[in-house]
């Protein structure tokens, strides 16, 4: 699955089911976090650096072709993760 911002255009894909502001407690500390009891089954994670530029529902931000730092209008690009999450379990996705 393609990730999206949460711009609620089903033509520019699904929108998150979490989203989530995460901040380290210091620069360049690892940031963990937890959602509690999502539904058994597989997901996309995705995270981005550049959540800020998400400002208007109204239209997708988005760009997989996007660089860091964003050139011209701003845009976002995910690192992507896949995560079967199961019953009962934790499951931990790293993104390093």
């Amino acid at each position: 699955m393609t990730p999206d911002d949460m711009d609620g255009v089903a033509t520019h894909g699904v929108d998150p089911l979490i989203y989530q502001p995460l901040t380290p407690a210091a620069p360049g500390a690892p940031v963990n976090h937890s959602f509690q009891f999502p539904a058994a089954g597989d997901y996309t994670v995705a995270a981005t650096c550049q959540a800020d530029v998400d400002a208007d529902p109204t239209r997708s931000e988005y760009d997989p072709t996007a660089t860091v730092p964003p050139g011209g209008a701003p845009a976002m690009k995910f690192t992507v993760k896949s995560a079967r999450i199961l019953k009962e379990l934790t499951t931990t996705i790293d993104f390093l």
